[in-house]
């Protein structure tokens, strides 16, 4: 086993911190100077597709019934194990062998979370966000009021990390295949907002976020691809690369209606009261509240009934990062849905697994993580066919891969592996952590230390005497591929 490193010794010159705190101030009409956290170059190809025009939005709608999105999940590719001291704020870098190959001072102190998308890390505290681009060491620190959700995602993607403060006002997006950065502070100031951005909806891209301020009865579209927000009357339901979907409830009932970016009405249609939707073409799917499934037609408003769930009242749906599946939670089951209008699969008893990556919305690119506390086991169903992939008692803390098709849970005497092949005990010391994106490694916390532990499946287990030395625990963790 390597030799256990100093924790955070560093005598080499860090990086700069830009603090852009100190131009921030209390709310309450002041003036600021301008936020260099806001908006980085906007990439052509995405103007582009912006300025494309209302015949090709019509063109679209009248296409097949398939979407065509591409998947906004996780890459399974990792190098990097990355780690924030969670008292200073020090951020380290270290490969699988446990060397440390980068050290960056954020100045956050007290970090309380953090996110890493390419090579994007969001970092929060109870009153700031850091952005570090880990390929050229750069820090931007902006401050907040109290942040409650930490660092999170968009339902729908996997691509895009935001950083909120609780009034609902503020949010830092960041999308990290492109490193740009968008403060709602400057892009939408909008008096009396209150932003839901625990259940910001996205395409599979995170490049077109919806957020319903309920402050103002409206739902308001964050683009990166936009010098401007749009609004829109209603809650946000959902979003792709075109449209948007919101709904305006009455009672039992409500008007759903679909628009273009700019904000411009497409058509609208009667329904009973929605709760959940997802754009497949030129229909939308909709879900009530009594789990009736219906079909809208995008282009005339015109709608059908389908399927019956029966998973109880439904509370909110998700549209996988693939964006051709709806993920229903009821208060008695989970459901998956295709974009036809089909039910996949009924989960009785089961609820989304809240561990890590999924902390507000399944963003698994393959396999949806569901677990049932009554029963203390954890399931692993394929989003393609609703065909459950394995289950499994648990009765501690569970990780799952980036494609949910792997899991591994703390045991008394180590931790289980959970796959399609069956479930494999490895015997080693100390809790788990965290799981890697591909599933082959995972860091334990031993004794004040985190070791990186291959895993194993099958017949053989994880052999202890390969455990790789990170660090200290006290320690915030993510994965990267650099």
């Amino acid at each position: 086993m390597p030799s256990r490193h100093p924790p955070f010794d560093n005598d080499e010159e860090l990086p700069e911190v830009r603090n852009e705190s100190q131009n921030s101030v209390n709310r309450g009409g002041h003036s600021r100077d301008p936020n260099y956290l806001f908006r980085r170059a906007i990439a052509v190809g995405a103007v582009v597709a912006v300025i494309a025009t209302g015949a090709i939005v019509a063109g679209r709608l009248i296409g097949g019934d398939e979407s065509s999105t591409s998947s906004g999940g996780v890459p399974n590719d990792w190098n990097r194990v990355v780690l924030v001291n969670e008292r200073t704020g020090q951020l380290l870098v270290n490969d699988a062998d446990g060397e440390t190959k980068l050290r960056i001072s954020t100045d956050a102190r007290l970090p309380t979370d953090i996110g890493v998308v390419d090579t994007m890390l969001m970092l929060s505290t109870p009153d700031q966000v850091a952005i570090v681009d880990l390929s050229d060491e750069s820090v931007e620190l902006l401050n907040l009021e109290t942040n409650a959700d930490g660092v999170t995602m968009p339902s729908g993607s996997a691509l895009t990390l935001i950083a909120a403060d609780t009034s609902g006002q503020r949010a830092v997006m960041g999308h990290g295949p492109t490193q740009e950065q968008l403060d709602t502070d400057f892009f939408a100031p909008v008096t009396g907002a209150r932003y839901d951005f625990g259940l910001t909806r996205s395409d599979p891209s995170g490049r077109h976020l919806l957020v319903t301020d309920s402050g103002n009865f409206q739902s308001v579209l964050f683009s990166f691809d936009r010098d401007e927000p749009s609004f829109f009357p209603g809650l946000a339901l959902a979003v792709n690369e075109e449209l948007v979907v919101t709904a305006q409830n009455v009672g039992n009932d409500a008007t759903v209606s679909v628009f273009d970016h700019a904000g411009e009405q497409i058509s609208s249609g009667r329904t009973p009261s929605v709760r959940a939707a997802m754009i497949a073409g030129n229909q939308v799917v909709l879900v009530t509240v009594d789990g009736e499934v219906l079909s809208l037609s995008a282009g005339s408003g015109n709608v059908s009934s389908g399927d019956q769930l029966e998973i109880g009242t439904v509370q909110v749906g998700h549209v996988a990062t693939s964006g051709d599946r709806l993920i229903v939670v009821g208060s008695a089951g989970t459901a998956i849905i295709s974009t036809n209008g089909n039910i996949l699969g009924e989960f009785e008893g089961a609820a989304l697994h809240d561990t890590g990556l999924d902390k507000l919305a399944p963003r698994r690119s393959r396999c949806l993580v569901l677990s049932r506390s009554s029963a203390r086991e954890i399931l692993l169903v394929d989003m393609e066919d609703g065909s459950t992939v394995a289950e499994a008692p648990v009765s501690g803390t569970a990780f799952a891969s980036a494609d949910g098709c792997t899991a591994a849970a703390t045991t008394a005497d180590g931790f289980e592996m959970i796959t399609a092949d069956g479930n494999t005990a490895n015997e080693v010391e100390g809790d788990i952590a965290a799981l890697s994106p591909d599933g082959a490694a995972v860091v334990a916390e031993d004794s004040g230390r985190l070791d990186l532990i291959q895993t194993s499946t099958g017949s053989a287990s994880a052999d202890p005497a390969t455990a790789v030395d990170m660090g200290r625990s006290g320690q915030l963790l993510s994965f990267a591929q650099l």
